[in-house]
């Protein structure tokens, strides 16, 4: 008679089967768990890391200002034209701070040289006669020095030949000399976009009036001046702010840099249909998002007469998207949706998020604050990845045009002995600083071209 055979395997198999679930249920549940810690910690990383951000600016500012002290005390030592350099490791808790930069001789030069009029123009502008920062022929998108096209003592600041002097350069004989043998036809710029449609606002672009700034550097251009017993001077506090400037209006400039193009030796000169087009995270070229803000930009300072902090920062506008101050990739790369044209990213009649004291007002254009405002800095910081649809753009460039109103204006330029330009460094995050010693005594500094 056969036997049955034992259940004890099956048995053991059974628990064995229940043994291996309980493992998958386990690791599923230390998944869920490990999902649930990393995102728990993901805003305390985020927290440090811009804590850490904090920090790096915090340190590099000291450092830049420090720089600068540095060419302040070589500039003293150095002869009218002559020029330096500033190399400095500084040692700071968070690592070594490299600073660089150069302090530049200027030598006498004409006033007139250092304006431009614009009359003929299609631009947002005003006509009138303006100073731009850089100030004309100094900018560091342009070329200096021996093989240079760029220069302060006669700039690019008149359109054709017919109006060339001592003090005056023609876009159109800049062209030629850069081009010489070549017909107009045959430039690598087009001659309709720089010269032929005979507009003041082509030479605003050209690239001596221009600075570089790059991704995580910070630009800061003060809207006031310093000085010692000037007529303007009502308040007589030793400063010019806006009101006794008459800085009423102001056009902030943002464009891509020029792309790579072949047989143009000069990079930097091309038409705006040969630069860079700037993206969003998305790949987005037209956003006006705040989270695709490409350059943040702020104006802080004092309110005359009372002292309370004022603070003036990018407005939000759920209804009119145009009334956005955002600096997003549709205004640097100047679609047809920037409500200004001419790669003008901001004026004075931009709305501003301002807070004045403990005072809040979303509802007000920059303008407004403008006459009230004492010590006030712009500041631009890109704080976005520089980007195009096929890579990494190298910079973008800026340029601020301030008006100067004949016979009441404040002319820096003619009394510039030297220019200190100064570039702090950490972990591959910069912040960059101009500043001008002037040769008029009794002036202490002019920080804007007025």
């Amino acid at each position: 008679m056969p036997t049955k055979k034992p259940k004890t395997r099956k048995v053991k198999q059974k628990a064995k089967q229940r043994k291996g679930f309980a493992i998958v249920i386990a690791l599923i549940y230390s998944s869920i768990l490990i999902v649930l810690g990393l995102s728990m910690l993901e805003p305390l990383i985020r927290d440090i890391r811009v804590m850490s951000d904090r920090i790096k600016q915090e340190t590099l500012k000291y450092a830049v200002d420090a720089g600068t002290e540095k060419g302040q005390l070589v500039g003293r030592q150095l002869e009218i034209g002559e020029s330096d350099v500033i190399d400095e490791t500084i040692s700071t808790s968070i690592g070594d701070v490299v600073v660089t930069g150069t302090v530049e001789g200027v030598t006498d030069v004409n006033e007139e040289a250092s304006l431009i009029v614009l009359s003929n123009t299609e631009g947002p502008y005003s006509p009138g006669t303006y100073y731009t920062i850089p100030a004309l022929g100094t900018g560091d998108v342009g070329r200096h020095g021996e093989f240079g096209y760029c220069g302060i003592n006669r700039p690019v600041n008149v359109m054709v030949d017919s109006e060339e002097d001592a003090t005056h350069r023609s876009l159109e004989n800049a062209l030629k000399d850069l081009y010489p043998g070549l017909t107009e036809d045959e430039y690598p710029v087009s001659k309709t976009t720089m010269v032929a449609d005979n507009l003041d606002d082509t030479i605003l672009d050209w690239p001596c009036h221009w600075n570089k700034i790059k991704e995580g550097e910070v630009v800061e251009i003060p809207f006031y001046v310093i000085v010692s017993g000037h007529p303007n001077d009502t308040n007589a506090d030793g400063y010019l702010d806006p009101d006794e400037l008459n800085l009423d209006n102001f056009y902030v400039r943002i464009r891509p840099a020029c792309k790579p193009v072949t047989g143009n030796d000069y990079q930097e000169i091309c038409d705006n249909t040969d630069r860079y087009i700037i993206i969003d995270l998305d790949g987005s070229t037209t956003s006006m998002d705040k989270e695709d803000t490409i350059v943040s930009w702020s104006i802080d300072g004092t309110q005359l007469g009372t002292g309370d902090d004022v603070l003036l920062q990018s407005h939000h506008d759920d209804l009119f998207v145009s009334n956005r101050s955002y600096i997003t990739p549709n205004r640097i790369n100047n679609f047809d949706t920037n409500p200004y044209s001419n790669y003008v990213v901001l004026n004075e009649n931009s709305y501003t998020d301002g807070i004045v004291g403990t005072f809040r007002d979303d509802s007000l254009d920059i303008e407004t604050y403008l006459p009230v405002l004492h010590e006030g800095t712009l500041s631009l910081s890109v704080i976005h990845t520089l980007e195009d649809q096929a890579g990494d753009v190298p910079y973008l460039e800026y340029q601020l045009l301030v008006p100067c109103d004949t016979g009441t204006c404040v002319s820096a330029v003619g009394d510039v002995a030297k220019i200190i330009k100064v570039e702090a460094e950490i972990d591959n995050v910069k912040i960059s600083q101009e500043e001008v010693i002037p040769r008029k005594p009794g002036v202490v500094k002019f920080v804007i071209h007025q």
